[in-house]
């Protein structure tokens, strides 16, 4: 008998688990895409969701999103940006982050900066996979340049997403890929989508939960009584594709001094600042 197959009886008549979410929709054990254009902020945002699960304390959750009240160890894996360009990020979150819990997040919270990581080399696999055995949460920043597959390649990203749902099944993690969103999804304004990932179908066909930044549109501006020029100060987070909780509401995010994301009800007018693009990517 297959060592995997369900004990029918069991199933039938015993209670499960309650399912266990990461991050809203999202359960451990499994693999989602955060997607957007780029320079939207999921990086900066992807970098506050570690630092808000790594710890216990809601200070640290400057997001406010709702994590589900389970902490643990965070593998965050930034194969695009420097080192300089996270200590800028984590600087200004360490401004922001209470001061007695500094200590707290680096002792859950491990950043690589790593360029050449390959997950579909079993070498590089092993590495991901033994840095996140136990962890609550690993990110990986960004899809492009964890594989050396066709993006395009229904096939061979059906592969990488099997891939990383093994990474995330064998270590226990939830897996949160940040991807980039089509040129075509976002000159037609469908950026936020759950069909806006750039490449094939199978990236987010496969993964089981989808969710995308973007930044406010004129119209949006107008509806909330939003200066227009003031618009890309504030960041829509929707969870686009959720197949096991109820529809996740539309959490609006504003940034602060250094980039840094916070709801939008919670920076004063006189803290806000455009900065440049290199904050908030």
């Amino acid at each position: 008998m297959n060592s995997d197959s369900l004990n029918i009886l069991t199933c039938l008549n015993t209670d499960p688990q309650p399912l266990d979410f990461v991050v809203p929709g999202l359960i451990a054990g499994d693999v989602g895409i955060l997607s957007s254009p780029g320079g939207t902020g999921k990086s900066f945002f992807a970098l506050q969701l570690a630092l808000a699960i790594a710890t216990p304390f809601p200070d640290a959750n400057l997001l406010d999103l709702d994590i589900g009240g389970a902490y643990g160890r965070v593998a965050y894996w930034a194969l695009e940006d420097a080192d300089i360009v996270l200590h800028h990020r984590l600087r200004a979150l360490g401004r922001v982050l209470p001061d007695d819990l500094h200590e707290e997040v680096a002792l859950r919270l491990t950043v690589h900066t790593r360029s050449g990581l390959d997950i579909m080399q079993p070498a590089d696999f092993q590495l991901v996979q033994a840095d996140g055995d136990g962890a609550r949460l690993i990110v990986i920043d960004t899809l492009s340049m964890a594989h050396t597959e066709d993006e395009n390649s229904n096939p061979a990203m059906a592969r990488v997403l099997r891939q990383l749902r093994m990474l995330a099944r064998s270590t226990g993690a939830a897996v949160i890929v940040l991807h980039h969103v089509s040129k075509g999804a976002l000159l037609a304004g469908r950026g936020s989508e759950a069909v806006a990932s750039r490449g094939a179908s199978a990236i987010t066909d496969n993964a089981r939960w989808g969710a995308a930044l973007a930044v406010m549109t004129e119209a949006e501006a107008l509806e909330q009584d939003i200066e227009v020029s003031k618009r890309r100060q504030y960041v829509r987070f929707d969870v686009t594709k959720n197949n096991y909780s109820a529809p996740v509401d539309t959490h609006w995010l504003r940034r602060g001094p250094g980039g840094v994301l916070r709801p939008s009800h919670h920076w004063p007018k006189e803290d806000t600042k455009e900065g440049g693009n290199d904050e908030f990517h």
